[in-house]
């Protein structure tokens, strides 16, 4: 046992040396440094996605070399309204959907295509109501 003892530390360091160039070329301690930093940190540090944002330019940030993430800026809600003009009525049924809550109010629409097949056949009965009326 003591005859290899030499060879057996050299492999060690070897071993050791080998494992640290490693960590280095793939940023194993820079992921390390992220998942010490908890979730919190990581959230401050980076805020997430936001619907209704855009990117703004990379060169007025301080993004390092590891953040690969582009910073957000709002949209108003003006631009918001160009992008999408029945957003309004969208995040009314997410909130309904997130939140079980009474459906939105329906707003009247001209057109048919909007309408569920409940609320086709009640406009359909209220017209041939009105038809069948005498005096119309």
């Amino acid at each position: 046992m003591r005859s290899f003892q030499p060879t057996l530390k050299e492999l060690a360091s070897v071993s050791s040396e080998l494992k640290s160039t490693l960590e280095e070329q793939i940023g194993l301690d820079e992921i390390r440094q992220e998942f010490r930093q908890g979730p919190e940190r990581r959230q401050g540090l980076q805020s997430p996605p936001t619907p209704g944002l855009t990117p703004t330019d990379r060169s007025s940030s301080s993004a390092t070399a590891a953040d690969d993430q582009v910073p957000l800026q709002p949209l108003s809600q003006g631009e918001v309204e160009r992008i999408d003009p029945d957003i309004e009525r969208k995040r009314a049924e997410a909130a309904h959907q997130a939140w079980n809550t009474s459906p939105p109010p329906r707003q009247p629409d001209s057109s048919l295509e909007g309408m569920t097949i409940d609320e086709l056949e009640t406009l359909l009965a209220r017209k041939r109501a009105a038809q069948s009326k005498p005096g119309s």
